[in-house]
C-alpha cells in the first residue's frame, strides 16, 4: 500500500486554491447565564469536598474577564471594630428574628474572634442572651445548633472551646485566637475566602491585584489575610 505525505508547501497551495474559510465568532455568553455559573460555583466553595470545590475553582477562574468583578463584591478585608461586634451581639440575642438571622450572617464571616479577646468571649458565651448563638458561630454550626437542652462549654487548656449540646454537639472544639482558627477546627466562609484568594491569584489582573492588597490588610492573624499576603508578594516578584 502507498502512503502520501501531504507537506507544508501542498497544503499552502490548497489553502490558496480553494481559500480559508473563516471561523465563526464565539458568541459572547449571556450574563445572566455567567452569573449562575459563578454563584453556583461560590457556593460550591464552601464545601468540604476537594473534587467539588476543585471543580468550582475551575469554572469561577474560566470566567477570567468576570472572575475578578465577581469576587471583589465576594472578598471583603477580615476587620471588625468592637463597636460593631457588641451591636451584632446585640442583634443576635435580640427578639427580631430576622435582624438576628442577619447578625448570624454577618458574624459567619466577620468573626467576633476578630474584635473580642478572651476574656470578653467567656463573659459573652457566660452571661449574654447570644451565648448559644454565638457559640454556634464560632463551631461553623447553622444559628440554631446550640438550642438543645444539654448545653455546656469549659477550655481544657485555654487554647479551644470544648462544647456539647446534647447528642447533636459532642465535644466540639473551637479556636480562642484567631491564629488556630482553621487549625483546630473549619471555618468554611474563610475556607471559601482562600480558595476565592487562589483564583484571583491565577486571574492576576489588576483588579485582582487591587482586591488582594486589600484583603491582606485584614487581621494579620488570620488565615485569609496572610494568604492574600502571600499571593500578592508572589504576584509581584
Amino acid at each position: 500500500m502507498s502512503h502520501y505525505v501531504v507537506g507544508p508547501a501542498i497544503v499552502a497551495l490548497l489553502l490558496g486554491s480553494f481559500g480559508v474559510v473563516d471561523a465563526a465568532p464565539v458568541p459572547k455568553p449571556n450574563p445572566e447565564q455567567v452569573r449562575k455559573d459563578l454563584d453556583a460555583a461560590w457556593a460550591d466553595l464552601l464545601s468540604a469536598d476537594e473534587q467539588t470545590a476543585g471543580r468550582a475553582l475551575l469554572r469561577i477562574a474560566s470566567h477570567r474577564d468576570d472572575a475578578s468583578e465577581y469576587l471583589k463584591d465576594k472578598l471583603q478585608p477580615l476587620k471588625l471594630t468592637k463597636e460593631r461586634a457588641t451591636q451584632l451581639l446585640t442583634d443576635l440575642g435580640g427578639e427580631d428574628e430576622k435582624v438576628a438571622r442577619k447578625a448570624f450572617e454577618e458574624f459567619s464571616y466577620f468573626d467576633p474572634r476578630l474584635a473580642l479577646g478572651d476574656k470578653e468571649l467567656r463573659d459573652v458565651l457566660l452571661n449574654k442572651s447570644a451565648s448559644r448563638q454565638l457559640g454556634a458561630i464560632v463551631c461553623d454550626l447553622p444559628i440554631d445548633a446550640m438550642s438543645g437542652t444539654k448545653w455546656h462549654w469549659h477550655s481544657p487548656d485555654n487554647k479551644v472551646f470544648r462544647f456539647n449540646c446534647g447528642e447533636a454537639v459532642c465535644n466540639r472544639d473551637a479556636a480562642i485566637g484567631v491564629d488556630l482558627i482553621g487549625t483546630v477546627d473549619r471555618k468554611a466562609s474563610w475556607v471559601r475566602a482562600i480558595r476565592g484568594v487562589v483564583v484571583l491569584e491565577f486571574v492576576d489582573t489588576l483588579k485582582a491585584r487591587t482586591i488582594l492588597d486589600e484583603m491582606a490588610t485584614g487581621h494579620p492573624d488570620a488565615a485569609p489575610t496572610k494568604a492574600a499576603k502571600l499571593a500578592g508578594d508572589r504576584l509581584r516578584k
